[in-house]
This record gives C-alpha cells, sequence and structure tokens, in this order.
C-alpha cells in the first residue's frame, strides 16, 4: 500500500525472508520518489467488457435459453448507446451517461420512417439489472476496483396473480396441512412470508371467545334467528367435516345464541354438495320459519370437483333451530362463489341468484367466462283444512269454538287469516299459529248451521275450505 494505493509485483524468489527483504527495499524507493507508481492495467469499456460478459453468460446459463437471451438484449441495447458503451467501467461520468441513456429511452423518437416507442419503466429496469450484473462480474475478475450503484426506477408496474375465492378454496384443498396452514394465515392476515415464518405462540392474542365451526375450513359465515327466539344465530359454511377426507361432503353448522353473548356447540348437517363455500338464511317455502341455503363446488364424491358443477343445497327449517335434509340444484356453472336472494320476477317469492366462476369445469378458454345462475322459485303446494267443533250439537246461546287445521307440505306461516261463515253469513276471523285458527261464537237459533272455514292461500299456498255442520237446539 503506497499513498492509499495497493501495489502488486512478484519479487520472483521462493525465500520467505528474501522476499520480506526486497519488498521493503522496493518501499524505501517508492518513498524516496527513485521508482514511478506503477501503472495497473486500464480498465474495459463497456462495449468491450460486454464481450467478455457473454462469453461467461453463455457458458452459465446454457441451460436456460430465456435467461441467456434476456442478458443478450440487454447488453445489445446497452451497446447501441454510444456515449454509455465507449465508456471504461470504472469512469466517474458512468452515471451522468446513464442518466441521459434512460432518458433517451423514454423518449419516443423518429427516424426516417421508423418510429421508436419510449420504453416503460419495466423495460428500462430489466436493461439496468443486466448492466447492474456486467459491473459486479468486472468487479469479480478485478478489471476495476468498485462497481457504482445502480438504482432501478420507481414507478414499475409488477406481475402479480391475484387469486379469486374459488381459486383460494381449490388451492387450500390441495395443500398439504402444513401448507394449508401457513397459507391459510398469509390470506386471513396480510402477513408477508418471512413474518409468518418468525411468528411465535407469546407474540398472538385474542380477544373475545373462540368457537369451533363444526367442520375443517370454515368459508363463510351467515347471522339470523333459526330458532324464533329474538335472538341471532350463527350458520358456517364449511368445507367438509375432518381433513384430508374432505370429499364426503360439505357441511354446515348452526351455532344456537344463548342469549347473553355466547353460542351452543356447533350442531352440523350435510350441505348436499362438497367443498361448501357460501351461506345464507331465508325463507324459501313461505311457512315463516327461517331455511339454510347453502353453495358448494359440486355434487358429493366428484373427485375434487374436477368434472362436476357447482351445485345449490336447500335445508328447510322447523322454526326451532333445526333442520331437514338438504335438496340439490344446479348454480348453473362451475365454482360458484357467492349468493343472493331476493324476488327478481315479482311473484312474492324468493329467488336464488348465484355468482359462478366460470362456465365449464377447467375455467380455461371461454368456458373461464363467469356466470350468473338464476333460479326462480316455483314452489306452489296445496293446502287442507279441516274443521271441528267444541259441542255438536250444542244448545242456544252456547258459546262454541270452531277449530280450523291447514295442513300442508310447506306449513302455513303463523298469522295466517280463517274467515268463518255460517251458510253465507260471516262469523269471524282467526289466525293461524302452528297452522291452528279457532274462532268462538254462539247461536240464536235452534237449527243445523254449515260452518265453513275458508284460507285463502298465499304465493306458496293453494286456497282449501273445510265444512262441519253444527247442530243446535232449544
Amino acid at each position: 500500500m503506497h499513498r492509499g494505493q495497493v501495489i502488486c509485483k512478484s519479487t520472483k524468489l521462493g525465500n520467505y525472508r528474501a522476499a520480506i527483504d526486497m519488498e521493503a527495499t522496493h518501499k524505501t524507493a517508492l518513498a524516496k520518489g527513485d521508482l514511478g507508481i506503477l501503472e495497473k492495467k486500464p480498465a474495459p469499456t463497456l462495449v468491450g467488457f460486454g464481450k467478455e460478459f457473454l462469453v461467461w453468460a453463455t457458458a452459465q446459463f446454457r441451460e436456460k435459453p430465456k435467461t441467456l437471451a434476456f442478458y443478450q438484449n440487454g447488453i445489445r441495447r446497452l451497446s447501441e448507446y454510444q456515449p454509455l458503451a465507449s465508456l471504461v467501467l470504472d469512469d466517474e461520468r458512468i452515471k451522468e451517461r446513464l442518466t441521459d441513456y434512460i432518458t433517451k429511452r423514454q423518449t419516443p423518437t423518429t427516424v426516417g420512417e421508423k418510429h421508436r416507442k419510449a420504453l416503460q419503466v419495466s423495460s428500462i429496469n430489466r436493461e439496468l439489472q443486466v448492466l447492474r450484473r456486467l459491473l459486479n462480474l468486472a468487479v469479480e475478475r478485478k478489471r476495476i476496483n468498485s462497481a457504482p450503484k445502480i438504482e432501478m426506477l420507481s414507478g414499475e408496474r409488477h406481475r402479480e396473480l391475484v387469486l379469486t375465492p374459488a381459486e383460494q378454496a381449490r388451492y387450500l384443498a390441495a395443500a398439504s396441512p402444513l401448507l394449508f396452514s401457513v397459507a391459510t394465515v398469509l390470506v386471513n392476515t396480510g402477513l408477508r412470508l418471512e413474518e409468518c415464518y418468525r411468528l411465535r405462540w407469546e407474540s398472538i392474542s385474542w380477544d373475545g371467545v373462540i368457537y369451533q365451526s363444526g367442520g375443517w375450513e370454515a368459508e363463510s359465515v351467515a347471522i339470523g334467528d333459526v330458532n324464533g327466539d329474538g335472538h341471532p344465530d350463527l350458520v358456517v359454511a364449511n368445507f367438509c367435516l375432518t381433513y384430508p377426507s374432505c370429499n364426503n361432503g360439505g357441511i354446515v353448522s348452526v351455532l344456537l345464541n344463548n342469549g347473553n353473548g355466547t353460542f351452543r356447540a356447533a350442531v352440523t348437517y350435510g350441505s348436499g354438495g362438497d367443498y361448501s363455500y357460501a351461506v345464507s338464511v331465508a325463507d324459501v317455502n313461505g311457512d315463516g320459519d327461517p331455511d339454510l341455503v347453502v353453495l358448494s363446488q359440486c355434487v358429493i364424491g366428484s373427485s375434487n370437483c374436477g368434472s362436476a358443477k357447482g351445485v345449490v343445497g336447500v335445508l328447510l327449517g322447523n322454526g326451532e333451530g333445526a333442520f331437514r335434509a338438504a335438496v340439490i340444484y344446479s348454480s348453473g356453472g362451475s365454482y360458484p362463489v357467492s349468493i343472493a336472494i331476493a324476488d327478481v320476477n315479482g311473484d312474492g317469492k324468493p329467488d336464488l341468484l348465484v355468482s359462478n366462476e366460470c362456465t365449464t369445469t377447467r375455467c380455461t378458454g371461454t368456458g373461464a367466462i363467469g356466470t350468473v345462475g338464476v333460479l326462480l322459485n316455483n314452489l306452489t303446494v296445496t293446502t287442507t283444512t279441516q274443521v271441528t267443533s267444541s259441542l255438536n250439537p250444542s244448545p242456544i246461546n252456547q258459546p262454541v269454538t270452531f277449530t280450523a287445521t291447514v295442513t300442508s307440505s310447506s306449513s302455513v306461516p303463523n298469522g295466517s287469516t280463517l274467515t268463518f261463515y255460517a251458510g253465507t253469513t260471516k262469523l269471524g276471523i282467526g289466525t293461524t299459529t302452528n297452522g291452528v285458527a279457532t274462532l268462538t261464537t254462539s247461536f240464536s237459533k235452534a237449527r243445523p248451521y254449515t260452518v265453513k272455514a275458508k284460507y285463502a292461500g298465499d304465493v306458496f299456498h293453494k286456497p282449501s275450505n273445510g265444512t262441519l255442520m253444527q247442530v243446535v237446539n232449544l
């Protein structure tokens, strides 16, 4: 080292002590000015070292033609700008020339009849990456002492793949347990991978109470008073019951509210399909009791839904928090992801609208176009009305209670009205509770009366009448 500059020269001696003595003599001569500073080998130009760089790249990436082409194109474009290409690599003006080069690349030009568009930031950054690697290789091969710092331009639009809910569901369904756990944390928390890796239990705190959803991978939750106690209950759609045997049907779970902010353990029902994804609560059959509508990726046993379309499962409620087995319908496409319930045709009945990720099961080409399935509610059931009397025959002016019972495959809602007649004379109106309506009256004349209870029906239930011969004696 002499005045901050490293000087390397061989003594060509095999004896260590003799070499040390010669080194000391050489340093003394330098200090006295008897020897000039040894000139180092000049640094190569960018275009000159670019040839050496391409030889290295060809050997390094022979099995990766796309990577090799990336470096070849970068060197070609950098070499086209003569002020930069002719500059030696350790010239202090390299950053100044590089700024001019970037400005030129960002400016559209016209040469003769040829028009060159301005390059996007991402394209210029690829060329800067090639230059940065070239300079680093020059340092590694001791062609220059150090490389200037090459900054990437800001504003580049990175290519990112955003998974749809259905794609996310399929990915998690195929993942190993460990990968599934990591991916679930990343999706639900927004943590980066390295942050998730560093996560420890002592870093996690929970506010509130945690309840088991009743199945594996809870996907959706809906709220509704399903047992009529005035407290909102929880309904959860789960992919399946347990992992990894997840091709034996999705699960919908009901957690009844205790009325104090806590919930009972989940009660599970089959959703009618595999990989259940969304759930909604609504009275779809007009009996006044909340029902469940569940979306599933496919019918049960469809081998990971690879060749089957989505299904909609309808579970009719009994008003006490329990539900019948699911009745399934086609969703109208593949991989259904959300559902809405509304009367879309104005007939007073709630219809089902389902969004499907795509048309075909492969979700490729034209089949990748999303669809909306509209399931119109066409339920109309026949009813039967029967009338009984509390006292028959009865004395005149004796109160008599008539009971009318309306039955059907879908119960009539509470509060439905029945009109009671004696012949053509209207006696009064009764309202139903669990399909039963009553009316108490008396008769002032002794004779037989034809008592009729008339149920007018609604959009779901056809009308019906029941009659009874009431005998009134003196």
